[in-house]
């Protein structure tokens, strides 16, 4: 700070601190019609000048910037005094100093502003405007306003209600207030007003983060102190419970503090992994790779081989992964130079691997330990040569079930399973709630399931080859085959929309509740190569689908969202079933460019026929499309009236 800045504070200081002590004793002199001796009041001006040092401080009075203009001066000295006034009544009553006249105390401040106001007027149109530019610069600027929130307000009301009633009913063991109490309670209210007010609590301003947001809050919290003593001072409630009344009003501060840092970690908008597809869309446009992503036996010839290195030395204390690695790979054509083994769960330790310069990439770290798993396969997408191998490993909802009953007692197990379950597995998927999950855990040792794992490394354009279950861990084998998805919102919520073929071969979005794990939409090829079709036409053994999932589809839960695309017009009551672009590819030709000539339907006519085999559904849907485009409205009846049937009394289900 320069000396003649520093020198110009003391001198402010210095005669505001003068002036504070001759109003007091100028207003004692007054009231007895003499010159009074300090000794009458000593408590009052030990705690007047404690008040008038603290508050100084605390607002900077005398930084030579806070006074950027002549009215903002006067506003930031009246400011000050309040303050003061406020502190000194709290001080008072707190410490129970209640000898002093009312009138002199209030009479003091009075004339303390008065003489303030004539002092720094002058001042300012006595050289003082020149002297303030030459050290800071005068800024015109006023107060930005926002919006009042009436709901904060209401609820603010309510918190502070149910503060004060329940501090007053620990205190006297009943909710029935006694007419002191009452008259307390909507001064309290009152206070709490005004002090919301004045510092802006109710309005919605932008901040810069956690501690700006709580700043008005905390400073509603000292006026409401300060003001509610300096009415308990002027009214003589001297009687009243000091712990009811402040005790409510630091409860009302913690539950605010409480509420408020809830909306801001939920409200806070945390990258989600799926967000970084975009972002690193032209990162990969500009990747040096052919956009023919290339097979390793069509790359450079292999100068040393990479088996023997992982053999013996990489992988000794991983026998069974060596195997695995081996039987799934050709290593003797992955070069040494060109693979890599980690055992990491920073994306730093894979940022300074070049882009596009390994065969092979294995990382012993287990991937629930990564914040955003969908940035960390894309690292790697970046890194591998195109038909580059990746090899990883996750702690899958079925692994840790597993580890956790080998681990305890069936009993313990038992009890500590749903509770671990909760918290690891829905508490990272819930709104909100979500987002204080990764504040607390960083998104670290969350667990993920077999599909979801499998999805997104399909999502972010591999392809697994391999899969094994080994020590209570899965590991994968996945392959560099294609670009990352272009999709921006694979699903992961509750309530989820699908891509189905509609009316004239156009893609229309079907909602759905959730019984498949999130990212199982990508792993439809992988599930139809790993075990075809069933009789019915799904998938067999369709790992993707929750234990509740089965249930829910058993009792046409999953298809009541679908009564929002029937209102829209997307569906309507009778009809084939919406398919994937996938699962429709798998029809013959004819079959194809009949469906598209009418909507889907909430009703297939599956339940009618109940057919067997794939073969059979389609049979079906042929027989049903022949006849609707001969009479649609009595086609659609007949097959209506006999799923109705089956549904009701043949017990037919989806499966």
């Amino acid at each position: 700070m320069p000396k003649s800045r520093a020198k110009y504070i003391v001198y402010f200081f210095l005669a505001d601190l003068i002036l504070f002590n001759l109003s007091i004793y100028m207003a004692a002199s007054l009231k007895n019609w003499w010159f009074a001796s300090y000794s009458q009041y000593p408590d009052f001006l030990l705690i007047a000048n404690i008040s008038f040092l603290i508050v100084g401080a605390f607002v900077k009075k005398y930084t030579p910037g806070l006074y950027i203009n002549k009215k903002y001066g006067l506003w930031f000295l009246l400011r000050t005094t309040v303050g003061v006034l406020y502190l000194n009544a709290f001080i008072m009553v707190l410490f129970k100093v209640y000898y002093l006249s009312r009138i002199h105390f209030l009479f003091s401040f009075v004339l303390y502003q008065a003489l303030l106001f004539a002092v720094y007027l002058a001042f300012y149109h006595l050289g003082g405007e020149r002297l303030l530019k030459s050290l800071n610069g005068v800024k015109e600027r006023w107060f930005e306003h926002g919006k009042l929130n009436y709901r904060f307000i209401i609820l603010d009301f309510f918190l502070f209600l149910g503060s004060y009633y329940f501090i007053y009913y620990i205190r006297y063991n009943t909710f029935a207030l006694q007419p002191e109490h009452e008259r307390m309670l909507i001064l309290l209210v009152g206070t709490g007003a005004i002090a919301g007010f004045s510092t802006r609590k109710f309005e919605i301003l932008p901040y810069k983060n956690f501690f700006y947001k709580i700043s008005p809050i905390f400073k509603s919290y000292l006026v409401m102190f300060a003001l509610t003593g300096l009415s308990m001072f002027f009214l003589g409630w001297y009687e009243l419970s000091h712990k009811l009344i402040f005790g409510s009003i630091s409860m009302f501060f913690g539950l605010e503090i409480a509420g408020v840092f809830f909306l801001y970690v939920t409200r806070k908008q945390m990258p989600a992994d799926i967000e970084e597809v975009a972002e690193m869309e032209k990162s990969w446009r500009s990747e040096k790779a052919s956009a023919h992503f290339l097979s390793l036996e069509e790359s450079d010839a292999v100068v040393r081989s990479v088996k023997e290195r992982l053999q013996n030395q990489y992988l000794t204390a991983y026998p069974e992964l060596f195997e695995f690695i081996a039987q799934n790979i050709d290593l003797q054509k992955v070069d040494e130079q060109k693979s890599v083994v980690l055992n990491t769960h920073t994306s730093f330790n894979l940022e300074v691997i070049n882009d596009n310069s390994k065969q092979l990439l294995i990382n012993l770290h287990k991937l629930n330990d990564f914040r955003r798993v969908n940035r960390y396969f894309l690292i790697v997408h970046r890194k591998l040569l195109p038909g580059g191998y990746f090899v990883g490993q996750a702690h899958t909802l079925k692994t840790h079930k597993d580890w956790m009953y080998e681990k305890f007692p069936t009993f313990i197990a038992n009890l500590l399973y749903p509770l671990d379950f909760f918290f690891r597995r829905v508490c990272p998927k819930l709104p909100y709630i979500k987002n204080i999950y990764f504040l607390i855990t960083r998104g670290q040792n969350r667990l993920i399931s077999r599909a979801e794992v499998l999805g997104r490394l399909h999502f972010c354009g591999f392809k697994v080859i391999a899969e094994k279950e080994m020590n209570n861990r899965l590991y994968y084998i996945a392959r560099k085959i294609r670009f990352p998805s272009i999709d921006r919102n694979p699903s992961y919520g509750p309530l989820i929309k699908l891509r189905r073929i509609g009316l004239d071969g156009r893609l229309i979005y079907v909602y759905k509740f959730r019984t498949m794990h999130p990212y199982s939409e990508y792993l439809q090829d992988y599930v139809y190569e790993k075990n075809k079709l069933e009789q019915n036409g799904k998938f067999a053994n369709d790992f993707r689908i929750t234990t509740w999932g089965k249930w829910m589809r058993r009792l046409w839960i999953d298809e009541l969202p679908q009564l929002y695309n029937f209102l829209r017009g997307d569906l309507s009551l009778i009809g084939v079933r919406a398919l994937s672009p996938h699962y429709f590819s798998l029809y013959p030709d004819d079959v194809k460019e009949m469906r598209i000539k009418f909507k889907p339907g909430l009703v297939p006519p599956y339940y009618a026929d109940m057919p067997n085999s794939f073969e059979e559904i389609v049979e079906s849907e042929r027989r049903y499309l022949l006849k609707k485009m001969q009479s649609p409205f009595l086609t659609d009846c007949q097959y209506f009236t006999k799923a109705m049937f089956n549904i009701l009394f043949r017990n037919a289900r989806s499966r």
